[in-house]
């Protein structure tokens, strides 16, 4: 009984410490091509005050 016990830790222990998986690499950073693409169907007045927001963020205060 005792032995099952430990063999079963062991088990658990080792496919956990060297499981493959690694949630850090598979983590998106930013937006992706849909984002994209849903942002160049907007109308041309919608873009246009996107860009003026854009520009009026980049501006420096005077």
């Amino acid at each position: 009984m005792l032995f099952a016990e430990f063999s079963a830790f062991w088990r658990a222990f080792v496919a956990k410490a060297f499981n493959p998986y690694r949630p850090e690499l598979h983590y998106m950073r930013g937006p992706g091509p849909a984002c994209r693409a849903k942002q160049m169907a907007l109308s041309p007045a919608v873009r246009s005050m996107l860009a003026d927001i854009r520009t009026a963020k980049t501006r420096k205060p005077s």
